[in-house]
């Protein structure tokens, strides 16, 4: 189901639902619960997502004075 907002001439999607939506609160959740994802998970996750940023800057600077 999807709820559209009309308007002089344009359309918008402002809301979806679907019994098969991949979606779920309890993950995406940062409640009490913490939700299904562990926190302490999160450092080692952000370690591994700028990894490739970190090593694109060492390349990037490599020979520059004071690298």
């Amino acid at each position: 189901e999807i709820t559209m907002r009309l308007y002089k001439g344009g359309a918008g999607a402002v809301a979806r639902t679907s019994p098969n939506a991949l979606y779920d609160e309890a993950l995406a959740g940062f409640g009490e619960s913490g939700g299904l994802f562990s926190q302490q998970a999160s450092p080692g996750f952000i370690e591994l997502w700028s990894l490739q940023t970190r090593m694109a800057y060492q390349i990037r600077n490599r020979g520059k004075e004071g690298s």
